[in-house]
């Protein structure tokens, strides 16, 4: 049985923090993979990320100035990945 996982944490020693989010993909049927990738804007850096699955998360990681998360669908269904990512000025 699926389920669905939203896991996030922000944290900053001020209070200038942006939560930015992709919007969601779908991942191919059985065993199909999928990434997501979400940058911050110019001027501001990575300040952490996370992800929204509904399926099996493999990687959630930084990449470069964004936040990465890729995912592989172990369903018939059509599970949606979305990056987060938290930038700070």
């Amino acid at each position: 049985m699926p389920h669905d996982v939203e896991a996030f944490v922000v944290c900053s020693p001020t209070s200038h923090h942006h939560d930015f989010a992709n919007p969601p993909s779908s991942l191919p049927l059985f065993h199909g993979t999928a990434d997501s990738l979400k940058s911050c804007p110019s001027g501001t850096v990575t300040g952490g990320g996370g992800f929204a699955v509904g399926t099996s998360i493999y990687q959630s990681s930084p990449w470069g100035n964004g936040w990465l998360a890729s995912a592989v669908n172990e369903s018939a269904g059509h599970p949606e990945l979305r990056a987060v990512v938290v930038c700070r000025d």
